[in-house]
């Protein structure tokens, strides 16, 4: 694979995962939210909030609604889910989206294949839990 096309696969890569990112950034941002009452006392009271909890279902109904255009090729599916004015849609045209389709593809079997290995890993009974300053790092799902 030329480098070019590398460069270009891994754009198409980080932008799916900013896709998926958005959520659960505008959700952590959602006390700034207008939205938002500003009467609760902390974070933790919004979050157990009934207003809080639509607003997680509306989002995860829009990523489900990305991923299944995403698994079904459906360019006018994805570009509805994820809204026309959209800055991920402003830089995937519809010539652009197969590739998108095809990083979103490779993400999935990545990640199907990180969830292999873990099994192997654990079933040979290898212990490779970060310890020390890294353990915060990975609690944060950077553990491969």
């Amino acid at each position: 694979m030329s480098n070019k096309k590398t460069l270009t696969l891994g754009a198409i890569a980080v932008a799916m995962v900013a896709v998926v990112g958005i959520s659960a950034i505008s959700l952590a941002a959602e006390t700034t939210n207008p939205d938002s009452p500003s009467d609760f006392k902390n974070r933790q009271e919004w979050r157990n909030s009934e207003k809080f909890e639509a607003k997680k279902a509306e989002r995860e109904a829009i990523r489900q609604s990305v991923m299944a255009a995403l698994d079904n090729n459906d360019y006018q599916a994805w570009l509805e889910a994820v809204g026309s004015d959209s800055q991920i849609a402003q830089q995937v045209s519809e010539e652009e989206f197969p590739r998108l389709v095809e990083a979103h593809s490779l993400m999935q079997q990545a990640h199907q294949n990180m969830q292999k290995a873990r099994e192997i890993k654990e079933e040979i009974g290898l212990d490779l839990k970060p310890k020390g300053p890294a353990k915060k790092f990975m609690k944060h799902g950077f553990n491969p």
